[in-house]
């Protein structure tokens, strides 16, 4: 195989083979040829780094939205759960509050029974003697003077205690009265009713029987059922020295 002597055939003509060298092709190309090429080299190269810019200047774009986004939402959810606590604790004073109204209103209710309770003991007493015929001695009163006392605490356990509010005002004052129950003991038997006819934001406490009438008849049924423990004989003298009173 010959060696290659860096000639390059163009054609063949009339004259034969026509030839030349790389060496004269590069000669005859003109300065503007090498600038033109260069020239579309730079150009592609600069759009191809436009084009890159552009993606990574809408990326950071898209970037910047998103973060701004979730710092928005952060934000929102920040100031929500700064509204729900302060909402809360708002609540919460509102609930003990609303506990120290109504353990006064019980620890009224317990002081109008004692206040009451002696003359409750004299009547009974009286009506107790004027059936049987019996004189009841002074350690018997102080024993039925106990055991009215007793009766007047279960009594006072089985009333039903209501906050009686305008329907639309119900809901607030369970979670008030369950917040209330929460923090002080003793309110566990209030409760919400609600009533068309009160005028909205009036408040009235109510018991199932009433202050008044408190069913005379359920109530002496519970204090008969404590009277008869004291197991009294009719015949028998108060005076009799074999009787023991005190049972």
């Amino acid at each position: 195989m010959p060696a290659p002597t860096g000639r390059v055939v163009m054609g063949v003509g009339s004259a034969g083979p026509q030839e030349t060298t790389v060496a004269e092709i590069e000669a005859r190309r003109s300065p503007m040829h090498f600038e033109r090429i260069e020239a579309e080299f730079w150009e592609r190269v600069r759009s191809k780094a436009q084009d890159k810019a552009r993606e990574i200047i809408s990326q950071a774009m898209a970037e910047a939205e998103r973060l701004k986004a979730t710092a928005r939402d952060e934000g929102l959810a920040e100031g929500a759960e700064q509204a729900r606590s302060q909402f809360e604790t708002h609540l919460d004073e509102m609930g003990k509050a609303f506990a120290e109204i109504l353990a006064v209103i019980q620890e009224d209710r317990k002081t109008l029974w004692a206040s009451y309770r002696q003359d409750f003991v004299t009547l009974l007493r009286l009506a107790v003697e004027k059936t049987l015929g019996i004189l009841l001695e002074e350690r018997r009163r102080d024993i039925l003077e106990s055991l009215l006392d007793e009766a007047l605490d279960i009594i006072d356990s089985r009333t039903d205690l209501a906050v009686t509010v305008h329907p639309d005002d119900a809901p607030m004052i369970e979670e008030l009265l369950s917040r209330a129950a929460a923090s002080r003991q003793g309110l566990e038997r209030w409760r919400v009713k609600g009533d068309p006819s009160l005028t909205p934001g009036g408040v009235r406490l109510e018991s199932r029987d009433g202050m008044a009438d408190n069913t005379v008849d359920s109530r002496f049924a519970e204090v008969e059922q404590i009277m008869g423990r004291l197991r009294v004989d009719a015949g028998a003298s108060p005076d009799d020295p074999g009787e023991d009173h005190g049972t």
